[in-house]
């Protein structure tokens, strides 16, 4: 059951002298009825508390303090996780512990995350933060890039988003657990057509095997028939887990909603009624799910194609780094076996190692064959650490993505020998 784990209601004080103090009782009562119907919990772990927003009393805008945020995050995992302090106060209860967690909720969407101005380049340090803390209570958890919208007036568009947060933290390359998408959509071949196109954006991040959740879909009653959200549900719900879109769950949005007022939608999306029969809808999805689960997820559909197969690979990239001796530039030695389209992004590093705020301080683009090609690019004076991210396309769409952390030294020659800069890379790692 995805449900939200909302920051306000567990630590609705700040904190006094550092110290945090978070009252669980509500929650505690939720995870003890799930787990006692043998049901695991998703949080989404949002918003801001009042106390800690941008904007104080604002839920939907980030928190002033990410360290606030995570350190919920963490007690999160304390309290419920696989070692969770709730399962050793509660011994009769079957322990049925979180293992995902959904950091925010549509954070591309205005309405749960403003301003959107910067909100890909917040959200990317966010999400790296918090997915540390969490791994640190148990690493072997999953940590879900919380459910985006899909662009429209007032959301930015999910490959936007995500292009801009790989910009701003190339370090998030190889360390994303699952990214959560929320592809409504008329019908379902149209769900399959946005899962589609979201999948090239991430290959083109070096992310085409990275796991889907699709943790929004649904149907309201006041545009569609109540035949025809039976029908799709029942579809997706045989087909995208075991489709090559790398789609690892799908929960519908939702179960129950108020039913109040017919003209507004959100009030029509339940698949369920009040007294916990199922509509068809809801039926449908039942018996689909029941029925991949017999059967497993044996023949495979082709619905994404390439760009989402974990077989198909980028190109091979092959990178040599070295200090220019005569300029102050870095040469790259690149090569791609079988030929590749090229980036090449030179930033400053942060005291964290992640991306400093700010453009790139180099970047170039070019096409490469099967012969190794050296690339330079320009480098500031003095000693400075670096990030260097490659990305190379394929011809097939499919992206290979490299991280360098560097410390490079530049310095002016004297003398009248001197013969402009020299440039020594006096670190290189690779990420």
């Amino acid at each position: 059951m995805r449900r939200d784990a909302v920051w306000d209601t567990v630590e609705p004080a700040a904190p006094v002298n550092g110290r945090h103090a978070y009252d669980w009782t509500t929650y505690d009562r939720q995870v003890e009825a799930l787990a006692r119907h043998g049901m695991r919990w998703l949080p989404i772990i949002d918003y801001s508390a009042r106390w800690a927003g941008t904007v104080p009393g604002d839920l939907n805008t980030p928190p002033a303090r990410p360290n606030d945020y995570i350190a919920y995050a963490v007690a999160l995992a304390r309290r419920y996780g696989p070692n969770g302090s709730f399962w050793q106060a509660h011994p009769a209860v079957p322990r049925v512990p979180v293992t995902r967690y959904e950091i925010w909720n549509e954070p591309n969407a205005k309405l749960f995350w403003h301003p959107q101005h910067d909100a890909p380049e917040r959200y990317a340090d966010l999400y790296a933060a918090t997915r540390a803390g969490l791994k640190s209570v148990d690493p072997s958890s999953r940590v879900i890039i919380g459910g985006l919208a899909l662009g429209n007036q007032d959301v930015m568009s999910e490959h936007e988003f995500v292009d801009r947060m790989y910009r701003r933290r190339p370090d998030l390359v190889g360390h994303v657990d699952a990214v959560a998408l929320h592809p409504y959509a008329p019908d379902a071949a149209g769900v399959h057509a946005r899962i589609r196109d979201f999948r090239r954006t991430l290959a083109r991040h070096g992310g085409g095997a990275l796991p889907l959740e699709i943790t929004e879909l649904g149907w309201t009653t006041t545009s569609a028939s109540e035949a025809h959200r039976a029908a799709s549900l029942a579809q997706l719900a045989s087909e995208l887990v075991r489709s090559d879109c790398g789609v690892a769950s799908m929960i519908p949005h939702t179960w129950l909603t108020a039913e109040l007022t017919p003209t507004n939608p959100e009030h029509w999306f339940g698949i369920a009624n009040d007294d916990g029969s199922l509509k068809p809808s809801g039926a449908a999805y039942l018996n689909a799910v029941s029925s991949v689960t017999r059967q497993g997820a044996a023949g495979r559909l082709n619905i994404c194609g390439a760009a989402a197969s974990p077989s198909a690979a980028g190109p091979r990239l092959d990178l040599r780094l070295r200090g220019a001796r005569r300029a102050r530039r870095l040469n790259a030695a690149v090569r791609c076996r079988g030929g590749c389209r090229l980036r090449l992004e030179l930033f400053r590093r942060g005291r964290k190692g992640s991306v400093a705020r700010g453009r790139p301080l180099a970047r170039r683009s070019v096409s490469l064959g099967r012969r190794t090609r050296n690339v330079g690019l320009r480098l500031p004076s003095g000693r400075r650490p670096l990030l260097l991210r490659a990305v190379a396309k394929g011809k097939q769409g499919a992206a290979t993505s490299r991280l360098r952390r560097l410390t490079v030294s530049c310095r002016k020659g004297r003398g009248r020998h001197a013969r402009g800069w020299r440039c020594t890379v006096v670190r290189s790692r690779k990420r």
